[in-house]
């Protein structure tokens, strides 16, 4: 497991733990999933027309398609933030008549974008 053995290098460099050793673990964590904008500043055109969903999602064809995005330039500790809105699908009917509106949750670690094939749809 490379997390045990960067421990085991770091507590054998640090004298037994310390300041090294929670640096260390730090650096190691990876992250399952991305928040919304995280997303969005990789795709094209801020992500307009891309479907994403979150993972709490379980349901087939349950998404969002973005149909515009406002970013805001990266901050410290580099944080990507901003504001989105789009068209939400459930089941695979457009909700709320197919509206636009904000896209809630944006900030949470649970988004990716969809595909159906991944889902098994």
């Amino acid at each position: 497991d490379d997390v045990a053995a960067a421990r085991a290098t770091t507590e054998s460099s640090a004298g037994g733990g310390g300041k090294a050793e929670e640096l260390a673990v730090k650096t190691l964590r990876v992250r399952k999933h991305d928040n919304l904008f995280d997303i969005l500043w990789t795709l094209p055109n801020n992500g307009v027309g891309a479907r994403v969903t979150r993972s709490i999602w379980k349901r087939p064809q349950c998404y969002v398609t973005i149909t515009r995005a406002e970013l805001r330039p990266v901050g410290r500790n580099n944080l990507k933030r901003g504001k989105a809105w789009g068209v939400y699908t459930w089941r695979g009917e457009p909700a709320d008549g197919g509206r636009e509106r904000m896209v809630r949750s944006s900030c949470k670690r649970q988004w990716f974008v969809y595909d159906e094939s991944r889902l098994g749809t």
